[in-house]
This record gives structure tokens, C-alpha cells and sequence, in this order.
């Protein structure tokens, strides 16, 4: 980062916030007197404390930054499912998140010693069997892998030095709720198994790019109340450690 002479902000044409997802149309720096002020001072501009974690557009449209890609979310035929991934195509499957492509698309050029592997982790499978995560961080860890290959190695077939494959995390409690088809552990910020269903009835599966069901209050003291059990969901991030790559919750 670096500052730039107030004399030249005001006619300077670099002097703007580029366009975001939320703000698609460039700002004038100068419309934003505060972050102005911080921006020629080089210092980061003031947050209070109620603004932080309150992203307008995690708040606002939060399908567009966690969503499923592919129609896989709802109970169906393996023979459908597999059609469904090889005819349509999946960005990431959406059962596994198992993904793997070389990335020719790239803006600028890789250094020569640009050489390695990169991991990162998050929330990735946001659901099971059509029921959506009441919050995206109860949502399954996706770790991703890039590999950035040396020159020399590149292959005649390839064009490319990047390899990306991915997986989520086959937690004890991802595997269990796979197998069981339904949340069967307390997440971290409310998702829960149902309880009373002779009353309240089976959860409702709306997809899991739909808003999460409110369930009725005693249903979820009905299955929870003892439950202490509470789901590792290896979503936070991603190390190395003793010749292994380690999911961290």
C-alpha cells in the first residue's frame, strides 16, 4: 500500500475504490471522507466493534458467497446422479467435493520459481439430503490443493503449471450424517438434529441453496437437551504437521 498527495487526489483518476460484488460501479474516493483520511494518512480507516463481522453482503445475499454448485442437494437415484455429473458437469461434486483440472486461465505470468503447493480450507458442503446449515460455519470443511509445477516438469499434453483438486473433510461426524442422509450433531451455531417428529413433523428439505428451516423450538430441546456431542466440522483452516495435512475446527 502506499499514499498518494492530497493535491493530486482530487484530479487523480486513480484516485477510486473499484468495483465490488455489492458496489458493481466504481466510488470516488473523495465521496468517502473518512476512508480519504485514511487512505492518505496509510493507516487502516476506524471500525467500531458493531460494524465488524457484519458484512453487508453476507448479510444481504448470502447464496451468491456460500452456495452449492450443481443439482445434486436432494435425495435421488445413483443412476441420476451420475448422469447428472457427467452430462452437466460439476464445479466441485457436490457429495465428495472431489475435484481435479489443471488452470490454464490465468491473468499475468507465474514467476519461474513460483514452485509448490498451496492448501486452503473453509466451509464447503453446506447441507445434507436437501436440509441446509442454519449458519454457512456449521457447514463441512472443503480443503483445496494447488500445486504450482516448475517449468521443466510441464508435460507436451499440458498448457498449464497449476493442479487443482479438492475433497471435503470425511470427519467421524460428516461420514455419520452421509450415512444417515439428516444432521444427526449439534453444530457450533445452530444446526441440530430434530426431535419429536410424531408432532412436529419430518424436517422440511428445500435445497440447500434455500433458506434454512426455523424448526420449532421444542423439537430441537427435544433432541438436543443432553446432547453435548457437538459436530468437528474441520472447516477453520489447514496445516502441516509431522508429514501430514491436518483439518483444523
Amino acid at each position: 500500500t502506499g499514499t498518494l498527495p492530497s493535491d493530486r487526489l482530487a484530479d487523480d483518476v486513480h484516485a477510486v475504490i473499484g468495483s465490488t460484488h455489492i458496489n458493481p460501479q466504481p466510488r470516488n474516493l473523495n465521496d468517502i471522507p473518512a476512508l480519504k483520511d485514511a487512505f492518505l494518512r496509510g493507516v487502516h480507516p476506524e471500525e467500531s466493534q458493531e460494524d465488524l463481522g457484519r458484512g453487508v453482503f453476507v448479510m444481504s445475499d448470502w447464496r451468491k458467497a456460500w452456495y452449492t454448485y450443481g443439482q445434486c442437494d436432494h435425495s435421488m437415484a445413483e443412476d441420476d446422479y451420475e448422469r447428472m455429473k457427467y452430462e452437466d458437469g460439476f464445479i466441485v461434486d457436490p457429495l465428495t467435493g472431489e475435484a481435479e483440472y489443471e488452470i490454464d486461465d490465468i491473468d499475468g505470468v507465474l514467476p519461474d520459481d513460483l514452485v509448490g503447493v498451496l492448501y486452503r480450507n473453509g466451509a464447503g458442503k453446506f447441507g445434507v439430503n436437501g436440509q441446509r446449515v442454519q449458519h454457512f460455519l456449521d457447514a463441512d470443511g472443503l480443503v483445496l490443493r494447488l500445486e504450482f509445477k516448475p517449468p521443466e516438469q510441464m508435460s507436451s499434453s499440458s498448457s498449464s503449471r497449476v493442479h487443482f483438486t479438492s475433497r471435503f473433510v470425511e470427519t467421524e461426524g460428516f461420514c455419520e450424517e452421509q450415512e444417515a442422509k439428516e444432521f444427526t450433531k449439534r453444530g457450533t451455531f445452530g444446526t441440530a438434529p430434530r426431535g419429536l417428529r410424531s408432532i412436529f413433523g419430518e424436517p422440511l428439505r428445500k435445497g440447500l441453496n434455500e433458506d434454512p428451516e426455523e424448526a420449532p423450538l421444542l423439537s430441537k430441546i427435544a433432541a438436543n437437551a443432553l446432547n453435548v456431542d457437538v459436530k468437528n466440522t474441520a472447516n477453520t483452516h489447514v496445516i502441516a504437521f509431522g508429514g501430514n495435512v491436518l483439518a483444523l475446527w
